[in-house]
């Protein structure tokens, strides 16, 4: 049985129907990102609740302001974005199938609340999204595929997100998905209007932030991704036009 037949007995129709959606090569496109988004939808739920929203009404609105303005510039309109600032010890961002982007306070304030800087992690994120790697995770994930067996989808997604949850879904992609949701990430930023050539300044800023030679990561979200060094030098290839 598929993950979305799993989910879909825990979850309702939506996920059963997302299962059959995502199997069949008839399920148009619309479907299947409709299918994304319900599964994406109950995890947020669990994220939320789990985490805690931030207290910062006028942080959180600027944050979804920024949010909107790049969703604004996504080419598949089919495509739906939310932005929540959420608590956290640590600078983090992460994302959900469906696009549910998530970025915390300890990040923000690490940006200095740079507006471009901060559009641009969140471009990153949403790259995850509509690459699909953020719902490849999860399909080949067997902590939720097991958890998804356990018992009804709600306590159970609060209990794996407490546990593996968040851990997984901050921790960094591949190196190429990385490399892929960066460039993708600095296009969607230009696109609404930032800088791209922010994206660099905010990795020299985060290489030199951590007091170390050799970019000693500030975070679990920072030591899971590429070497800063890494990212620069593809950015700013890409930026130049050679790669």
């Amino acid at each position: 049985m598929g993950l979305f037949y799993k989910l879909g007995q825990l979850a309702g129709p939506k996920l059963r129907k997302g299962r059959w959606l995502w199997e069949s090569v008839t399920g148009s496109e619309a479907d299947i990102v409709e299918a994304e988004h319900a599964t994406g939808a109950d995890l947020a739920a669990a994220l939320r609740e789990q985490a805690g929203v931030d207290d910062d009404v006028e942080l959180r609105r600027w944050v979804r302001k920024l949010g909107g303005e790049l969703a604004e510039c996504v080419a598949n309109k089919q495509r739906k974005f939310a932005f929540e600032v959420i608590h956290g010890d640590e600078p983090n961002a992460m994302a959900l199938p469906g696009g549910f982007v998530f970025i915390n306070r300890p990040l923000i304030d690490l940006l200095n609340g740079d507006a471009d800087e901060t559009a641009f992690v969140l471009g990153h994120e949403m790259a995850h999204v509509i690459k699909q790697h953020a719902v490849d995770r999860l399909i080949s994930d067997a902590t939720f595929n097991t958890a998804m067996r356990a018992g009804p989808a709600a306590g159970v997604l609060g209990r794996w997100m407490s546990s593996t949850g968040r851990k997984l879904l901050s921790s960094a992609y591949s190196q190429d998905n990385e490399f892929m949701a960066d460039k993708l990430g600095m296009r969607l930023a230009q696109a609404a209007g930032h800088d791209p050539h922010a994206a660099i300044r905010m990795l020299h800023r985060l290489k030199i932030a951590t007091g170390a030679p050799d970019g000693e990561p500030l975070s679990t979200y920072f030591a899971t991704h590429p070497p800063f060094d890494v990212r620069i030098v593809h950015l700013d290839r890409y930026l130049r036009g050679v790669d």
